[in-house]
C-alpha cells in the first residue's frame, strides 16, 4: 500500500532548521530594536526634565539673591527680656529677622522703635494655624510705609507671650514695582510671609497659649 506521508530528507531539515534560525534572529532583532527605542525614550525624558529644571533654576536665579531661599522669609534670632512696649504682656521678648531675597525692593509697614526691639516695629497679625482666624491683629494704624531693598533684612520683636504652637504670624508686604501702579483699576496686589511659632524650641515658647 503506497505511503503518501512526506518523509523528512536531510534538505528539508536543513530548511527547517534554517528558517527557524532565521525567525529567532528576526525576533531578537525586533526585541533589540523595542529596547532601544525605549531607552531613546527614556533619555529624552531625561533630557527634557533636566532642561526644565535648568530653566526653572535659571528663572530663580534671576529673582532670588539665593536661589536656594524663598523671595521673603523670616528667621528666629532670639529670646530675651526687655520693657514690654504694650500693656498686658509679660517682659520677655522674640527677635526675628525678616529678609528680602528678592531681587526687588518691597515695601512694609513700619513704626519707629528703640534700637534694643530691633530695626523697627513690624507690623502683623497673629492667627489661628487651623482655619487663619486672627487672634491678635497688631496691623498698621499709624505707621509709615518704608522699603527693605533687595538682599537686605530688618529686625524686629514681638511679645514672647503672642507666640505657641496653635498659631502664626503673618506680615503683609508688596513690591516696588507692583506700588508703581497701586489701585489699577480698583485693584492691589499685596503678599504676605508666615511664620509658624511650633518650629521654635520648646525652650523659648511661653507656657500659656493664645
Amino acid at each position: 500500500m503506497p505511503n503518501n506521508c512526506m518523509r523528512p530528507t536531510v534538505t528539508n531539515v536543513a530548511f527547517i532548521l534554517h528558517d527557524s534560525a532565521q525567525r529567532m534572529r528576526s525576533v531578537k532583532l525586533l526585541s533589540l530594536m523595542k529596547m532601544r527605542l525605549l531607552l531613546t525614550i527614556i533619555i529624552a525624558c531625561g533630557l527634557v526634565t533636566i532642561v526644565h529644571a535648568q530653566r526653572q533654576n535659571s528663572r530663580r536665579a534671576g529673582t532670588l539673591v539665593n536661589a536656594n531661599k524663598p523671595a521673603v522669609f523670616v528667621t528666629f534670632l532670639r529670646s530675651g527680656e526687655v520693657e514690654p512696649l504694650v500693656n498686658g504682656v509679660g517682659n520677655r521678648y522674640l527677635w526675628f529677622r525678616l529678609t528680602n531675597n528678592s531681587r526687588w525692593a518691597i515695601w512694609l509697614d513700619m513704626s519707629g522703635a528703640p534700637k534694643e526691639y530691633g530695626d523697627a516695629g513690624l507690623f502683623y497679625t497673629i492667627e489661628s494655624k487651623e482655619d487663619g482666624m486672627i487672634k491678635i491683629d497688631s496691623r498698621c494704624h499709624v505707621c509709615s510705609v518704608n522699603p527693605v531693598g533687595a538682599g537686605r533684612s530688618v529686625v524686629f520683636s514681638i511679645p514672647a507671650d503672642y507666640a505657641s504652637r496653635e498659631v502664626r504670624m503673618r506680615i503683609e508686604y508688596s513690591f516696588a514695582w507692583e506700588r508703581d501702579n497701586e489701585m489699577e483699576g480698583g485693584s492691589y496686589s499685596t503678599h504676605s510671609v508666615l511664620f509658624y511659632f511650633s518650629y521654635l524650641p520648646k525652650s523659648v515658647l511661653p507656657e500659656s497659649v493664645i
